[in-house]
């Protein structure tokens, strides 16, 4: 009689454990990994000014996924500026608003600026260019000075936001002399038409 109440127990676990051993290995299956996961969707831009898609144009880039417009006045405080926005984890959109500016080349470098910002963002491989940005960043003693307005605003040298950014600027600021072979494909990657842009540094 125990025995075969023993027995049962010993079935009954089994199948429990069965059932759920089974259903951890159902969900890990179906379940999405990586770049699996399911992309969110990309709103429609709500305007994209003329100019500006003739100077993104100019510089070889795809904006069609991009919102572009001239900021009010000559007077806003930064250059452009970037946004990218999340809306509950479904969809996203992607915005860049470029001060007005009577220097074509200033239009042109904080339009591409920004633009990289975009790139890095949807173009996750270009990431891996953070130990090349790093290396000029401590060799090159004006990139290092340009650098101190975000050291400023408590951004860690090391953080990949800190990366980004000198990735944006390097592409954008820095004479192609003084960028490695390396880096000047991972900076025409995202700009193809760099020589559109003068060179600060």
């Amino acid at each position: 009689m125990k025995s075969q109440k023993l027995t049962k127990v010993i079935v009954f676990l089994c199948i429990t454990f069965g059932v759920v051993f089974w259903s951890a290995v159902a969900a890990y299956v179906v379940a999405p990994k990586g770049d699996q996961i399911p992309a969110l969707t990309v709103q429609a831009p709500t305007e994209q000014d003329p100019d500006l898609l003739a100077k993104a144009a100019d510089l070889g880039i795809d904006v069609s996924n991009i919102t572009l417009r001239y900021g009010e006045t000559s007077a806003e405080k930064r250059m452009a500026e970037y946004t990218y926005t999340e809306y509950d984890d479904e969809s996203v959109s992607y915005k860049i608003v470029v001060r007005p500016n009577p220097s074509t080349n200033e239009v042109y470098a904080s339009f591409a600026h920004e633009y990289y910002h975009y790139y890095w963002d949807t173009h996750k491989e270009v990431r891996s260019v953070a130990p090349l940005v790093r290396v000029l960043y401590t060799s090159y003693p004006a990139l290092y000075d340009r650098m101190a307005t975000y050291r400023n605003q408590g951004m860690v040298d090391a953080s990949e936001d800190f990366a980004n950014e000198l990735y944006a600027i390097i592409c954008t600021e820095v004479n192609s002399s003084a960028i490695s072979a390396d880096l000047q494909t991972y900076c025409s990657n995202g700009v193809p038409n760099r020589s559109m842009i003068t060179s600060i540094y």
